[in-house]
């Protein structure tokens, strides 16, 4: 595998900003790493009074943000990479 994202990072970097969610009346729970076949992912997900969102990344650096608006019942998924560091893509 080229690519490394550092899984271990994501739930330390979402519960340093809990200054921001808190103000934007944002709850959010970090999944543990979790195998998926030898590809392994990490997800964080997001609730607000009008959202629910879940971005699961993969150690190879793609993330996928699934995002459903709770007023419309409208569903949203977006793939893309991380980029930064690890991808040698930048951020």
């Amino acid at each position: 595998m080229g690519v490394t994202f550092p899984l271990k990072a994501v739930s330390t970097t979402v519960a340093a900003r809990v200054e921001t969610w808190t103000r934007l009346q944002m709850h959010w729970r970090t999944r543990p790493i979790q195998p998926n076949h030898g590809k392994p992912t990490v997800s964080v997900e997001i609730e607000s009074s009008a959202w629910l969102a879940e971005v699961m990344i993969w150690v190879s650096g793609e993330a996928e943000l699934a995002t459903t608006g709770l007023s419309t019942n409208t569903m949203n998924s977006t793939m893309g990479h991380t980029g930064g560091p690890a991808s040698g893509r930048p951020g």
